[in-house]
Formats: structure tokens, sequence, C-alpha cells
């Protein structure tokens, strides 16, 4: 999977091993693998779920974050998961090993800065992890720019396969473009679902810088930090799973009730992007903040002409969004700047 932001690729990558066979399931490289047949995607308000078949097996790669907008921990906690779950469908056992991977693409704007890698255990938990050398925070700014400060991580709990770390710790990210991964073993799967499941996060200590003062994500608020908020969140993946569930479910009837399935599929893509592109704070004072980051027009935040059209969602959802989003401009307005 490539995500191309503003042209640049952020890339993923998803191979699986079905009984000593390897296919592609996601991602544009390696192209000389064969591909595993998408049978189904379904966008849902907090979740993007795959259907890939063939070769006597089901596998459903589900990417979930839990963006409930009355829930500020969860909605800020930058946090998602990704679920693999897989059973047969020919009546047979198969031995399965599903492999991700992401570049530092991830954490830089451009690929010829330099990169680190590294890897800590913490509990029952593995976590890998990608920075860029410079972490020049806040500094950069515009159009057309990706983060470059801040630590991206994979994480998973229990026994696994985990990228073999070179010890070339710095190095460009497109020098032979380094990446972290995981590798998932499932011995005997059969027609009974099994599931295993990775987290990836983003810490970018700092959000945004509000009348020349840093201000960190609503997260961190309590000095909480990245390696402790993995933790909850893996402890806390079936109840967030069953949560964001049953709020696609609540959301998707009230959209169908009104208008049918056609306005709910256009407005549950519409959740998504009310949602992205922001950032929530807290002011030193405690004020909670929401800036909105335009894109490909002005690089400003917390803009009106983005606000306003926002407004009905953030009045449903949660209207303190709102409020949040209106202190920052009125605080302007009244200021000397």
């Amino acid at each position: 999977m490539e995500y191309p932001l503003g042209g640049h690729v952020q890339a993923m990558c998803g191979l699986i091993r079905i009984d000593g066979l390897t296919l592609h399931f996601m991602g544009m490289e390696p192209t000389y693998i064969p591909v595993l047949t998408q049978k189904s995607v379904t966008v849902a308000a907090t979740t993007t779920a795959f259907v890939f078949e063939g070769y006597g097996i089901s596998l459903n790669v589900e990417f979930l974050s839990p963006l409930l907008p009355k829930d500020l921990d969860l909605l800020t906690r930058p946090v998602i998961y990704v679920t693999f779950t897989l059973h047969a469908t020919d009546g047979n056992e198969h031995s399965i090993e599903i492999y991700f991977d992401n570049t530092a693409e991830l954490v830089v704007n451009e690929t010829n800065p330099k990169v680190i890698a590294a890897q800590q255990h913490i509990k029952d938990m593995e976590i890998l992890s990608f920075q860029s050398d410079e972490q020049a925070i806040l500094v950069r700014k515009g159009d057309d720019v990706r983060i470059d400060w801040g630590i991206q991580y994979l994480a998973i709990s229990g026994a696994t396969q985990m990228s073999n770390l070179e010890r070339r710790l710095s190095r460009a990210a497109n020098d032979d473009w380094p990446g972290i991964s995981i590798i998932l073993s499932f011995d005997k799967v059969d027609s009974h679902s099994v599931s295993r499941h990775i987290l990836l996060a983003y810490d970018e200590l700092y959000s945004v810088e509000y009348f020349h003062c840093k201000l960190k994500p609503y997260w961190k608020r309590n000095e909480l930090q990245i390696e402790e908020v993995l933790i909850k969140a893996e402890v806390e993946c079936v109840l967030v799973r069953k949560k964001c569930h049953k709020f696609n479910e609540i959301l998707r009837k009230e959209l169908s009730d009104g208008d049918g399935t056609k306005y709910s599929k256009v407005a549950e893509l519409a959740f998504r992007q009310c949602l992205s592109a922001h950032s929530i704070v807290q002011d030193v004072d405690g004020t909670l903040l929401m800036f909105s980051k335009e894109n490909s027009s002005n690089c400003c935040m917390g803009t009106v002409d983005v606000i306003y059209p926002g407004a009905p969602f953030f009045l449903y959802f949660n209207p303190s969004l709102l409020k949040a989003q209106l202190v920052p401009v009125l605080n302007y307005a009244e200021s000397t700047h």
C-alpha cells in the first residue's frame, strides 16, 4: 500500500505465504510476486476492511482508527490497529505466514535525509521505530510538506519475528529503502477464523506552535509517554474494536434510514474527511484547541473557510470540538498580530 501525499509515496508492504507459496496483498512492490486476489473493500466511519481470497484461504485485513468524536482520549490517541483474520475455504489445514513492513518515508519530508531505526521490548510488546536524524521540530512549514519530526512505531504483543535492524544507525531514507517489519505465523489454519493484530503509532512530540508557544498533542497533556499509550492500546484492543464497530453500525443505520445506502456511503467517507488533518491540543491555560490544516491551498491552519463547512459535523457529534476550533480564531482577532 502506498499513500500518495502530494505525489510523495509513504509505502507499506503486505505479503502472505500459504503452504510455502508467497503472494502479494498490499503495496506496489515487489512487482515480481504474484498477487492474492482482492474480493472486496468496505469503508466505515472508523474502519477500512479488505478481503482477499485464493489458494484455499480467505484473508481479512482491517485498518481501525478509533475516531470517536465524544471520546477525546481515543480520538487523539495516535495509534491504529491493523488486524489480520484468516480462515480456510477448502476444508483443509494451511500453514500461513504474514509479512508486514513500512519504510522510513513515513518520517521524512523528502527521502534524502537520514533516518534512525530502533527496537525495544516493553513488558510483552516488541516495538520497532523510525525517526528522522535531524528532528527539526515544527521548523518546516508550507504547502505540500510532510512531517519530518517525531517517531513512528510498529508494535506487536506476543512472540513474532521482527526486523533484523542493521547497524548502520543513520542512513538516508532512500539508501536501499530501509524498513521495519514483522512476520506473523499461523501454523494450522482451518475453517475457524484466527486473528492477530499489530499497532501503528506516531509520536509527533509537539503538534503546533501557537502564539510562539510549542504545544504538545492532547494525549500528552498529563505527560503520558508513547510507550504507555502503546501498552494501554494493546490492553484495550478488544474493547476499542467493539466500541468502534458498534459506532460504525449505529452511524450507518442512522444514515441509511434517511436517504438510503448511497447517502450512507458518501457520508461515511465525509466522516473521515471532517476529522482528518486536524490537531487537538491544550493551550498553556488548559483550554482545548483544535486546528485544521489546509491542503494544497495556502498551507494555513485554523482558517474559517475550512471551519464553517465542517461546523454541522462537529455540532452533531461533539460541539466542544467546534468551540475548540473557534477559540483560536477569536483569540487571533483579539490580538495585535
